[in-house]
């Protein structure tokens, strides 16, 4: 079980207080204990190396890490990062995200009750969509309580406070990077966000394709990270029809990990929903969201229009997503073509299982067999 050419993994991680190189090393550790159970008697070493790269004009040093088997050091694997949690700090406060959240979790509630037939067809394995409509209930009753203003309240006021200020913190971090993140109304103030995320994530796969070294690039995304991931390669599809020539080694790029991924859930819940008149501009944003993608609108439009962007990417990139039924953000992929739904079971507490994948070396075995097997 080892890649017959150099690959290169470009890692992104999901939400959360995350740190530079906590995804390389969670990712990296267990990938080469895999390997080493997998490949008996080999040597494989873990080496850490640096480069220089210069993107608009700006130089920096980027470090990424190798796993390199002694008799066959020409076909190492390469592991790289993308780090983007420093982008989410300080962009939205509590109230903004009870706002989104209440709209959001409303906007789900009646989409879901007008398009009974769409969620018929593709809902499958992923289960019911009721808790996001309780999400907002609990957002609403946090935001209540934060502003409460009776008599006798006063009195236990200190003592609540510190409690309060810890939960509405915590669905900050993690929450607030999935509402800036969705935002795909170019006339909000955290679309630059969204904006910014994809632009450097589209470079960093560029980087890696361009790279005379890779003859294989895989993306994995964890959470937040699979949305990131996908959106990416939906972009780099876009460059490749438009500028084939510049974006010629695209075809370097053949697969695609998810795990803890959200991504039925943002295509059901996020995805800008049209008017039924506004035929035209719901084509055009299906045809804009099209990689991998199974068709979510069942009307029989009055026009059809022409679809400009050909699925270049579809056919090479094989996807593997892994989800646990005791972790709710993730679930069975029902929305996307993806050539294997694994589902694990990991052992870990409800909602505890959302972190759990980092550590389950069973996902890396099914990976390395995905991928690597002949």
């Amino acid at each position: 079980m080892w890649p017959k050419e150099r690959v290169a993994f470009l890692v992104i991680h999901g939400i959360g207080e995350q740190n530079p190189f906590e995804t390389l090393d969670s990712f990296v550790r267990n990938f080469w204990k895999t390997l080493m159970k997998n490949n008996p008697g080999s040597d494989i070493s873990i080496k850490h190396y640096i480069r220089p790269r210069t993107d608009n004009g700006k130089e920096w040093t980027e470090n990424f890490i190798s796993l390199v088997k002694s008799d066959q050091p020409d076909c190492a694997i390469d592991f790289y990062e993308y780090y983007w949690a420093y982008k989410m700090e300080g962009e939205i406060n509590f109230q903004e995200l009870v706002d989104w959240l209440v709209k959001t979790s409303d906007g789900a509630e009646k989409f879901y009750k007008q398009n009974k037939e769409l969620v018929k067809k593709y809902e499958g394995k992923s289960g019911d969509y009721w808790y996001l409509k309780h999400l907002g209930c609990i957002m609403r009753a946090l935001a209540f309580f934060r502003v409460l203003k009776i008599p006798y309240f006063d009195c236990i006021r200190p003592f609540v406070k510190p409690f309060l200020s810890k939960a509405t913190q915590l669905f900050v971090d993690y929450m607030g990077d999935v509402a800036i993140y969705t935002t795909t109304d170019v006339k909000s103030k955290h679309y630059h966000v969204r904006s910014s995320n994809l632009t450097d994530a589209v470079k960093e796969v560029k980087a890696l394709i361009d790279n005379d070294r890779y003859k294989n690039v895989i993306i994995a995304g964890h959470s937040l990270g699979s949305v990131i991931a996908y959106d990416t390669l939906n972009r780099v599809n876009h460059a490749f029809n438009l500028k084939q020539q510049e974006w010629r080694f695209a075809n370097k790029i053949n697969g695609l990990v998810t795990f803890g991924s959200p991504l039925d859930k943002t295509a059901f819940f996020f995805r800008e929903h049209t008017p039924d008149e506004q035929y035209i501009r719901r084509q055009i944003l299906d045809h804009f969201h099209s990689f991998k993608g199974r068709d979510l609108n069942l009307k029989r439009e009055e026009v059809k229009v022409e679809d400009p962007i050909m699925p270049l990417l579809d056919n090479q990139i094989r996807w593997i997503n892994f989800w646990d039924e005791k972790d709710p953000v993730s679930g069975h992929l029902d929305f996307y073509i993806v050539d294997n739904n694994i589902q694990v079971n990991m052992k870990a507490k409800y909602g505890v299982a959302h972190n759990a994948y980092w550590e389950y070396e069973k996902m890396y075995e099914d990976m390395c067999g995905f991928y690597f097997s002949s």
